[in-house]
């Protein structure tokens, strides 16, 4: 049986250490990483069965960059007077000082990190920081709105920008206990809710939700036939008419 041809694409030595980063080809649609690394820098292995050149050197930055960091807090401790490769005049020491002061993960600190910080550019704001604040002004929101301090379940309606169906969601906003502060956002399909996934969908729900989060809570009266703050079955008229129940419209 002929054995499969191996093509090397790209082959990198990380500065200031023994290890190297290789992408090979095996096939078409076929690549693989592997990396070759003292144990103090995490050690040898391999990623197979990447598709594509793109994503297989994608891998091999993710790579270089836990390497480095390691690299780097290894060195922190050993040689916090040699110079880091790539950055003129920095340290190993100075960069060790400046994951500390910024408390990022030390092996997850690479030179970009260092300039950013010492130059006093600004983080990115990940999506998950972003998801987290969305979903407390939509709980602070909810809360002014409802006069009940006790109550922390909702349910509201939307339509999404740039969708032409209405969305029907729960709102959990704990006020006590184990999970107080949290604020759990669940789709309703049918009787079922489901997380809201991915991050990058439920900043585009938190968002559309809190355009009139009183607009949303009626809505969703108005479409189900269910109150949309203690989730009761709307049989009166009159409550049918406005989305909210007898005893909760007077708690807003």
């Amino acid at each position: 049986m002929a054995s499969t041809a191996v093509t090397l694409i790209a082959q990198f030595t990380i500065p200031g250490t023994e290890a190297t980063i290789a992408i090979t080809q095996t096939a078409p649609d076929m690549f693989q990483v592997v990396y070759d690394a003292p144990e103090e820098l995490g050690g040898s292995g391999s990623f197979l069965g990447e598709r594509n050149e793109q994503k297989a050197r994608e891998v091999a930055n993710h790579v270089w960059s836990r390497i480095v960091g390691l690299r780097n807090v290894n060195n922190a401790y050993t040689n916090r007077d040699q110079q880091v490769p790539g950055l003129p005049g920095v340290t190993y020491g100075e960069v060790a000082a400046a994951f500390s002061d910024t408390g990022a993960e030390p092996h997850n600190y690479t030179a970009a990190d260092y300039r950013r910080d010492a130059t006093g550019t600004p983080r990115p704001t990940s999506t998950v920081t972003i998801v987290k604040g969305l979903r407390a002004e939509l709980a602070a929101a909810l809360h002014a709105l409802v006069s009940d301090a006790k109550h922390d379940k909702y349910r509201m309606a939307v339509t999404l920008p740039g969708e032409d169906k209405l969305r029907f969601f729960r709102v959990d906003t704990p006020r006590t206990g184990k999970w107080a502060g949290a604020v759990f956002v669940k789709e309703q399909a049918g009787d079922e809710l489901y997380p809201v996934k991915p991050v990058g969908r439920e900043i585009r729900v938190l968002q559309a939700l809190l355009v009139n989060v009183q607009e949303a809570l009626v809505r969703y009266g108005l479409e189900l036939g269910h109150c949309g703050i203690c989730g009761r079955t709307l049989t009166d008229e009159e409550s049918r008419a406005r989305g909210i129940g007898p005893v909760c419209i007077d708690k807003l």
